[in-house]
């Protein structure tokens, strides 16, 4: 299983074609998601009904890929639906700002309530 930062994948495989976030150091987060849809099963090619969030963590994993020492920053608790396209945009404030300085920063696509993960990113910082 496709464990990351102590967050389970989701059931069936998911594809995006896109996904843009830029988080601020006063915690706003603005997410821009195209085509995250099912990629197997009966339901290929549709969103399943779902809505999303985002987490960001920030800190160290933790051995087995647990959240460790990291802490997480979530968007809106209810999520927010996506399109038929599966198309989202999340324009929120994160729970908990996030310090100055992420280190070791993963933003993960996730459902809300039960947080199985769908898309995944690596922060671009000026470092890398």
């Amino acid at each position: 299983m496709n464990v990351v930062r102590g967050v389970p994948p989701g059931g069936f495989p998911w594809m995006i074609k896109r996904l843009r976030a830029d988080v601020r150091t006063d915690g706003w987060i603005h997410v821009e998601g195209r085509g995250l849809l099912l990629s197997g099963g009966n339901v290929l090619g549709t969103n399943g009904g779902q809505k999303v969030l985002a987490l960001l963590f920030c800190g160290a994993p933790g051995p087995n890929e647990s959240q460790g020492n990291a802490t997480v920053h979530g968007s809106d608790p209810a999520g927010i639906p996506l399109e038929a396209n599966g198309d989202f945009r999340i324009d929120d404030v994160l729970t908990a700002t996030p310090v100055a300085i992420c280190d070791n920063p993963v933003l993960l696509i996730a459902t809300p309530g039960t947080h199985h993960w769908f898309a995944a990113a690596i922060p671009n910082t000026d470092d890398r």
